[in-house]
């Protein structure tokens, strides 16, 4: 099964069900997918709902899976959405309550739109006179300017039998009786050289007609600001775990999945290892070296080699300079990609300074407290001996050791913990865990 035809068949089944419940709604565009295979298709579907009528709808949404969006700065619009976890797709309803708006603002009428809807296939869509009111308004105040698309949609509707009265009273009701007499003049004589206007001035004229709407816009302006939360960042999801998890691999999976989806997202290793921003990996590898000819190398150890008085003082003060690093990578890296809408992943973030050996616990704790917390993170495990078996580059004992640690780690970052037993199932329950997130952002 195709995906458009997985997407069809739910659209289908909420809107037949509306239709037996006697829900009054109506398609307002770009519904051409549902009837035709060749037609382009959106992640929305644009409807009318009448209020009266809301809550049914809702209901069978929300059988289906769907769930609500979170409010924006617009109450008339309503958003549900939900993640086709068998197509890799996300798909939504977005509905207007009481007819079709403009940032709130009505410019045509639920009860009229909901009388003159007609039904194509096995669902409702606008009247002709309608739908070419919309395309109007919809581009000149909601656009500012007319996709050629939408330029098509208006000179075929133009060349039906058109209630030619009812158009240009709906039309003076946005933009005055001047202006839309033009408008109907034009189409009756197939000229659209106003589809090419910049709609700037037509949506001033829409707000300045009425005072209502200039109290409208003064209260849309507060609640866009507080919707649009200034230094607001997009999410940094977090794969955490010792190696032999499987946390790089699924790290990769999700940049890969999230890129194809059309999200902008990068992916980014914060571990001690490579990407310092602070010259340290040169001084860290010299020690190191030195440690293993001694044999003083606990993570390569069987585990039950004691730390020295030298080893402790060393990795203590070695620790904030670890942590100032991933603060610096945070700062310059990692926050300037969340800020310009753009979900970052990363692998060991914070992780491997807190495993760190010979460093006390409350020194960990105390210096995790100044690192970010990751929007989502997982937590991947397994088995000690499972872990080494994969990967043989730490004993099993410091493997059971750091898994202690992680436990601590992932209940500050209220993670979701994975035993990583199946590559595909595992995966799909982080991919389920991040789209479900997404949609309750609205992402």
């Amino acid at each position: 099964m195709s995906k458009r035809d997985v997407l069809v068949g739910i659209v289908r089944g909420v809107l037949e069900e509306w239709n037996k419940a006697g829900v009054r709604y109506c398609v307002l565009r770009n519904y051409e997918f549902l009837y035709d295979v060749h037609a382009p298709r959106g992640s929305d579907l644009d409807l009318v709902v009448a209020p009266a009528d809301f809550v049914k709808a809702v209901g069978v949404l929300e059988r289906y899976g769907f769930v609500a969006y979170p409010a924006q700065f617009s109450r008339q619009h309503k958003g549900y959405g939900m993640y086709v976890q068998s197509i890799h797709e996300k798909f939504g309803f977005d509905i207007q309550l009481g007819g079709i708006h403009w940032n709130d603002m009505c410019y045509l009428h639920g009860e009229t739109i909901l009388e003159n809807r007609v039904k194509k296939e096995w669902f409702f869509v606008l009247s002709a006179e309608d739908a070419l009111v919309m395309f109007i308004c919809h581009s000149l105040l909601g656009k500012r300017f007319f996709k050629e698309k939408y330029q098509d949609r208006v000179r075929e509707l133009a060349s039906h039998r058109l209630n030619w009265e009812y158009v240009e009273k709906c039309l003076s009701a946005v933009f005055g009786g001047r202006t839309s007499r033009s408008f109907v003049s034009s189409l009756k004589v197939h000229s659209y050289s106003f589809l090419e206007h910049k709609g700037w001035g037509y949506a001033l004229w829409f707000v300045l007609r009425s005072p209502r709407r200039w109290g409208i816009m003064f209260l849309l302006f507060f609640r866009w600001l507080r919707w649009k939360r200034f230094c607001h960042s997009y999410p940094l999801i977090a794969f955490i775990g010792p190696d032999g998890s499987g946390k790089s691999s699924n790290a990769q999976q999700m940049y890969e999945l999230l890129a194809k989806a059309g999200r902008r997202v990068s992916l980014v290793y914060t571990g001690r290892g490579k990407g310092n921003i602070l010259p340290i990996k040169r001084l860290a590898g010299v020690y190191k070296k030195k440690e293993e000819t001694k044999g003083l190398n606990l993570e390569k150890s069987e585990g039950s080699r004691k730390s020295t008085a030298l080893q402790r003082l060393l990795y203590s003060l070695a620790a904030p300079v670890y942590t100032l690093d991933l603060l610096l990578r945070y700062l310059f890296v990692i926050f300037p990609k969340r800020h310009c809408r753009r979900i970052v992943i990363t692998d060991r973030y914070a992780s491997d300074i807190f495993v760190m050996p010979h460093v006390p616990l409350w020194e960990k704790k105390l210096l995790l407290w100044f690192v970010p917390t990751p929007t989502l993170t997982f937590y991947l495990y397994n088995d000690a001996s499972v872990l080494y078996s994969r990967r043989k580059q730490q004993s099993v004992l410091e493997l059971e050791r750091q898994m202690r640690l992680y436990e601590i780690l992932v209940k500050k970052f209220k993670g979701v913990t994975i035993k990583t037993t199946n590559i595909e199932a595992d995966f799909a329950t982080m991919e389920k865990v991040v789209w479900e997130y997404f949609l309750r952002k609205r992402y």
